[in-house]
Formats: C-alpha cells, structure tokens, sequence
C-alpha cells in the first residue's frame, strides 16, 4: 500500500493548502529540517497508520489518499476541539475489477458512524465503534462491519478490499528510521503494539526437549509480523544452526540477507546472529545478538563503531516489510557508500527521505 498524496487544509504550524505528493517508490526531499517540515513528516506516517493519537486537542483538517493494487483509499478527518461535533471522518474506498467499480463510504463522528453501499445503508451505529486518536482507528470499524453479516455481493467486495487494505497497516507499521539521529537504539527499540502503541514484551525463544533427545524451538508472545523476528529467521532453525544455553545460533550461509549485506559492506570475513532465550531489556536489538570476525579477531555488535552500528540496525530494521519508511538524514555516521546500499535495500517500498 503506498500513500500517494497528503493535502493540510488547516494544521497548526503549517500553512493552508501545504501538498505533499508522493510521485515515485522513494521520494527524496531537500533543503533545511524545521518544525514544519518533521510536522508534515508526522502526518504523513500518522496518515499511512491510520493513527492519529496525541492530536486530540489539536483544531485540524486533511485529506489522504492511498492506493493497492486495485484498491483506492480517500480518507478526510477534521478535528474542532471544543464543538459538539469534535471530529469528523470520512473514508471512501474503491475496488475497481476489469468491468466495474465498487465503493464503500463510512462517515464517523462522535454520535455514530453509517456506512454506505451501492444498496444505502448497510451499517449504523448511535455510538462510532472507532476514534481517530486511539490507534489504527479502520481496524474495529471494518470488525464491525463483518460482523453484520454478508452485505451485497458489491458490497461485500468493496470491504474485502479494505480489510485488505487495512492488514498492511496494522501488521506492516510505519518506519519512523530515525529521531533527531542523537541515539542509536532508538532505531531499533522495544515493538509496540499496532493499536495502542503501547510497548510490548518482546518475544520468548522457548526450548522443548523431544524423546529423541532432540531439542526444538519457538517462539512465545508476540505474532512474529510484530516484531524484528521476521518468518525468515524461523526458516533458517531448519539450516546450519545450533542451540546452546544462550540461544539459536545462526552462522555461515544461513545468516540473513541484511546480516550479508552489512558483513559485505563493512568487510568482516563472517558473521554470526544468535537469538537469545531469555532476552535483554536492552533498546537495541531486543531478543538478537550479533557476533562478526576478522582475521583471528572477534568482536559482538556492541564493540562496533557507531556508523557500523547505525548501518547494522537500519540493514535489521529493513528486514521487516514496512508500508511507509520515513528517515530525516539517513547519512548520518554513514560513508557515501552505505548511504546508497540503505537506499537501495528500501527497494520498492515507499519511503520518504529528508536530505539537507
């Protein structure tokens, strides 16, 4: 799914009428970093998460568009702290096949939410089963919606189309690659959760012994699509790994594709991942552990150098899908080249990126 357009009509710091267009895959925008230009940032990734939380008291008014294949998506929100009304949503969906056009309008407001089929009304509610600033706020609406039974055929196809939609979302999040570039565990901190943006436990790596003596691994918490412990990693148990008290062990040709690229980048003549079993509380790369030689010498990721480090975190935090990656100088403690090997592992992903 890829935002296309953000239109501000009115939002405190920004001037009316300010367009944001995202024209190609990566769309690279210069000149001097202000409250402004962060402030468009913002909503861009607020936008593409359909997650408007902490604008509660703000006096707003925008509209997105959003695209999927075959499926459309126009979403228009205003805020009026203070009024009855308050806030006001309206999302417009499109799911065009090779003869027609079918569309599906929810509008939203603090007193109910409808929602309009090619046959009317197909769903009312007195009280909205959803607010803008309380998490992926598409998410309980559609839930609500299937929950009415089969609307008509048309229908019906036009909300598969959105729950498809609304899965990238809430599964696929939005990369925010970096906060003012100070820190470098803030690039890969602990998951938080796609609705609440609560912070979640990360996962446990939990060991059964089998009657053959053989011992196998899983994971306990967190839905694996939430977390930088991608379904990848759980192929490779299958490959040239180990267990010891530590953890899996992960080495030679079965490291993963970003562990490759940063071991080809930076000149280390191998590298080594584990996955710990009890992880730490550490904001770094939270259930993982990275251990890299050279020569006779062996160092784990703590011993890198900043710029390795940073380029080792964005390698891992690419590893996930991402509907909307958003960094304001990606070139920070990185050399020319790593800038453009990050570039091109953003590959066709829809990514903003501030460059002065």
């Amino acid at each position: 799914m890829s935002l296309t357009r953000l239109h501000i009509a009115r939002f405190p710091g920004l001037a009316p009428g300010t367009e944001l267009r995202l024209v190609d895959p990566k769309t690279v925008l210069r000149g001097p970093r202000t409250a402004e230009t962060r402030a468009l940032l913002r909503l861009a990734a607020m936008a593409t998460a359909f997650d408007f939380t902490g604008l509660e008291g703000e006096a707003f008014e925008l509209g997105y568009e959003l695209t999927l294949g075959r499926a459309d998506m126009r979403v228009r929100l205003q805020n009026a702290p203070g009024t009855s009304a308050d806030w006001c949503c309206e999302v417009t969906t499109e799911l065009r096949t090779d003869a027609l056009v079918y569309r599906l309008e929810c509008i939203a407001d603090p007193r109910g939410a409808r929602a309009f089929g090619a046959e009317g009304v197909f769903y009312s509610s007195k009280s909205p089963p959803f607010s803008p600033f309380e998490g992926s706020f598409l998410e309980p609406l559609v839930r609500a919606l299937r929950g009415r039974g089969t609307p008509a055929a048309q229908d019906g196809r036009v909300l598969g189309g959105m729950i498809t939609l609304l899965n990238f979302p809430l599964y696929g999040g939005v990369g925010w690659l970096d906060e003012g570039l100070g820190a470098f565990d803030v690039l890969t901190g602990a998951a938080r959760s796609p609705r609440t943006g609560d912070a979640m436990e990360p996962p446990r790596l939990a060991f059964d012994e089998r009657p053959d003596g053989s011992r196998a691994f899983r994971l306990r918490g967190l839905p694996i699509t939430s977390h930088p412990v991608s379904e990848a990693l759980l192929d490779l148990a299958r490959k040239e790994t180990y267990f010891n008290d530590e953890g899996l062990w992960i080495e030679r040709g079965s490291i993963p594709l970003f562990l490759r690229r940063f071991v080809a980048l930076t000149g280390f003549d191998e590298a080594a991942m584990l996955v710990r079993r009890d992880p730490t509380n550490e904001r770094t790369f939270g259930p993982l552990a990275f251990r890299f030689r050279r020569g006779s010498a062996s160092v784990g990721h703590e011993a890198l150098s900043f710029g390795e480090k940073r380029l080792l975190a964005i390698m891992h935090y690419l590893e996930l899908p991402r509907l909307l990656v958003i960094a304001e100088n990606l070139g920070h403690g990185l050399t020319p080249a790593w800038r453009e090997a990050c570039k091109e592992a953003l590959g066709s992903r829809r990514a903003l990126l501030w460059e002065p």
